[in-house]
């Protein structure tokens, strides 16, 4: 699998349908310093201004469980402060986009969820990249612990629905 490579979003609109994108959602102080927490999910479409519809996985409403939902969320802040970033992989590596758009919809509904082994991240990457590609490399970019992407639940004061 080639290397991605991260690019900071500076307008909504220049999002593409399929693309892998991220974004701090808190804070926390831990015994290893002060860890941020990132959101990832796959972009559905532009909606206009800051206003982008994602598919990613987040926690249901009142509840302790977690599911995929497809939905808009205005990232006026988070592009201004450039804290939105987008993944580039090469073509090759990845489906195409309607193909990453079907495979997230295919997992919309309850999602079985683990901090470490099955988080947003872990959904976005199966989203994006080809299934005939070896089984150990595409494992090993799955299950890599990064203390970066561990995701949390998405605060709701940043949800507004188209």
């Amino acid at each position: 699998m080639s290397k991605r490579r991260r690019t900071v979003v500076s307008s909504a609109k220049d999002l593409q349908c399929g693309d892998h994108i991220f974004w701090p959602i808190s804070a926390k102080e831990t015994h290893c310093g002060n860890v941020r927490w990132r959101h990832h999910a796959i972009v559905v479409a532009w909606k206009g201004d800051n206003t982008i519809k994602i598919i990613h996985v987040t926690t249901r409403k009142n509840e302790q469980s977690y599911e995929v939902r497809e939905h808009c969320l205005n990232f006026y802040y988070h592009i201004n402060e450039g804290k939105l970033w987008r993944y580039d992989y090469d073509p090759q590596d990845v489906y195409e986009p309607d193909e990453v758009i079907a495979r997230a919809r295919s997992k919309l509904g309850h999602f079985s969820y683990n901090k470490i082994l099955n988080n947003c991240r872990h959904f976005v990457l199966w989203c994006k990249f080809m299934v005939n590609k070896p089984f150990q490399r595409l494992k090993s970019t799955m299950t890599t612990i990064d203390l970066n992407d561990i995701s949390v639940e998405l605060p709701k004061k940043q949800i507004r629905f188209c």
